[in-house]
């Protein structure tokens, strides 16, 4: 659940709930044209070395209106996002709300190979064991902790 778009040093509800993933967003640093909020961000990021991070292969920030802190459990990209719409490409679209999904994807495609997780009875042993499966494919950023929770999740993949 997206961890939510104000800068406080805990995650906004739902998303605190202890049944719930809390998804804080990142964007990639020095990205996107002139004048974009994904650059706008990038830029105020900048200047504050508690929001700067890396991947393996990228300089990323973290969203400086993202909820951090007490319930973060991870982050993802979720700022300057290009979404496809019927009549012509939205661009910038930033927030929690859009690194939520993503993580949903990728939880999905980590469980879908998961004969352990699809033996187990409904209850509270799934979620829980989904939860550990995401937070293993979490890697740190260099963010401070409670900007990143866990991490950032990569793909089996990478």
């Amino acid at each position: 659940m997206a961890a939510g778009n104000e800068p406080l040093d805990k995650v906004a509800f739902p998303a605190r709930y202890p049944e719930c993933i809390a998804v804080g967003a990142i964007g990639l640093s020095d990205w996107g044209p002139k004048l974009s909020l994904a650059r706008y961000f990038s830029d105020l990021a900048s200047a504050n070395p508690e929001l700067k991070g890396r991947t393996p292969d990228q300089a990323i920030f973290h969203y400086p209106r993202s909820a951090y802190g007490e319930g973060l459990d991870l982050v993802a990209p979720g700022v300057g996002l290009v979404v496809s719409h019927p009549t012509k490409p939205l661009i910038d679209v930033t927030g929690t709300s859009f690194a939520s999904p993503l993580v949903a994807g990728l939880l999905a495609v980590l469980l879908e190979g998961e004969a352990e997780y699809h033996a187990l009875p409904r209850g509270p042993d799934r979620p829980a064991y989904a939860e550990r499966l995401l937070r293993a494919a979490c890697r740190r950023s260099g963010l401070p902790a409670a900007r990143e929770g866990a991490g950032v999740p990569r793909s089996p993949q990478a």
